[in-house]
């Protein structure tokens, strides 16, 4: 796994800003601060709090922009901007989409069900978005290679599996190795390390692996060989009338939303 030493990493700002806003009551003049000190970063927000979104205001400084846009918007933004620097040269790949799809389909039902568990829906939403961080930086390595073992596999163990044998290690080890190489808040250790363990799990964890279960079951999987199966996972704290079709047109929208959003990333 050495060569995992040679992806850029998250920027400082970015694992700083990330640490501030999983807090329950984020430093609005900090976050300012340090958002300042990146250009790109600055941009996108100022873009974002400047478009018809919210009213197409004339916010011209980082504190009036993150004010309005707010927590949440905000935590998402600075993981996405993160996630492009790194990704940019594989998203044209047809593995990425499949791969970069099934994480905001996590992202969103982690975010969505964070309350009933007693969770933070910024630090559910990071967890859901990262999980698979390992396979979004195997891709960058190893390109064609990996989007091509992607698109044949059907399953999670199988594809655990052919990574072992073709890399020599799995994305799971690879995403645990660069949440502690790139000093990433530490929720994210086990989040990326046991997200395809089928045991019941507690707490983010356990909720990550049931949004990565449920995402595939809707047809969400990061594996071209998989289609969407019959039944969805129990969601903790979902209510008993909740309807899968339901919940997989809310995704497919909320999905082709941010994949908007992070195509018009700086």
């Amino acid at each position: 796994m050495e060569r995992l030493e040679h992806l850029p990493p998250f920027p400082e700002v970015t694992v700083e800003l990330m640490r501030l806003l999983g807090r329950d009551c984020a430093d609005f003049r900090k976050v300012a601060g340090l958002i300042s000190q990146d250009a790109a970063m600055s941009a996108e927000v100022l873009r974002m709090a400047n478009s018809p979104l919210y009213a197409g205001r004339n916010v011209s400084n980082a504190l009036t922009a993150i004010t309005l846009i707010g927590v949440d918007r905000l935590s998402s933004l600075v993981t996405t901007l993160s996630l492009h620097k790194m990704v940019a040269p594989v998203t044209k790949l047809q593995g990425f989409r499949l791969a970069f799809r099934h994480n905001l389909a996590c992202a969103l039902v982690c975010e969505r069900f964070a309350d009933s568990q007693g969770l933070s829906p910024q630090t559910a939403y990071t967890a859901g978005l990262l999980h698979d961080l390992g396979s979004l930086a195997m891709l960058v390595l190893f390109r064609e290679a990996y989007s091509n073992a992607l698109l044949r596999a059907s399953s999670a163990q199988e594809f655990l599996a052919a990574e072992r044998k073709q890399f020599g290690f799995t994305h799971t080890q690879a995403g645990f190795a660069l949440v502690q190489l790139w000093k990433l808040p530490e929720f994210l250790e086990l989040v990326t390390l046991d997200h395809h363990d089928p045991a019941p799990g507690s707490g983010l964890s356990g909720l990550v692996r049931v949004a990565v279960s449920t995402v595939d079951a809707l047809g969400f999987a990061p594996f071209g060989s998989a289609g969407p199966t019959l039944g969805c996972p129990f969601l903790p704290g979902a209510p008993p009338q909740l309807d899968p079709t339901q919940l997989e047109m809310a995704l497919t929208e909320g999905v082709n939303r941010l994949e908007l959003e992070f195509a018009m990333a700086a």
